[in-house]
Parts: C-alpha cells; structure tokens; sequence
C-alpha cells in the first residue's frame, strides 16, 4: 500500500521536467507535502500552457495508482492538495489553458473528484 511519505517522490518521479523548474526551485525544504504538490500543480499548468504533454499520462497514472492503493492520508493529499490545486481556477489567471483541458489525462478515479465533476465534463 502507498503512503503519505510516497506522494510527492512518485508524482515528482512521473513529471520529469518538475526537478529543474522554476516551481521546484520555489520549493523550500520546510514546505510540507501539500505546498509541494501545490508547485507541481502550477508546473504542470505550465506545462499544458505550452503544449508540453509529454508527461501527463505518467504523472495521472501516479494519480490513479495513488487513488487505488494508497492509504487514507495519500488519498487525502492528492485529493486535498494537487487535485484541489489543479482544479482550482485561480491557478489559471496567467494561462490560457483552463482546467478542463486536463480531463482528457484523467483516470475514473480522479474524475470523480468534486472540482473535475463540477466541471460538467463527464
């Protein structure tokens, strides 16, 4: 089973340009997982901005995995953090890609959560 612990290395992992971008050059080591996954959200914002795809179907299939298998808490912070993070719209005042252009990398799991349904995209 996933945990916690095992969020932010795998979702990092799955997104190979996050490790030297500016997001992850935000980062602070105090920062906790949640504003980790927070940065990773804006990259891969960025990312969709300038049509670089070439990591979303690893980095949703890290979501999904995470959303089948992980514990409570990991659950929670892809839900709580990079879902909500992602679908949240004041992350796209500066692009012009929305929140909707993600749905198409999604699993089933992660398009059941409340920000993508809201969407109305199913």
């Amino acid at each position: 089973m996933l945990n916690y612990l095992d969020v932010v290395p795998l979702l990092s992992a799955a997104c190979t340009t996050f490790s030297d971008s500016p997001e992850a050059a935000a980062i602070h080591p105090m920062n906790g997982a949640y504003l980790q996954t927070a940065q990773l959200a804006r990259h891969m914002i960025r990312l969709l901005d300038a049509g670089e795809v070439g990591d979303f179907s690893c980095v949703f299939g890290v979501v999904e995995w995470i959303l089948a298998e992980g514990d409570v808490q990991a659950r929670r912070l892809v839900n709580d953090g990079f879902m909500d993070d992602l679908f949240n719209p004041g992350f796209y005042a500066a692009a012009c890609c929305s929140a909707f252009d993600f749905v198409d990398w999604l699993g089933p799991k992660a398009r059941r959560h409340p920000r993508v349904r809201s969407l109305s995209c199913d």
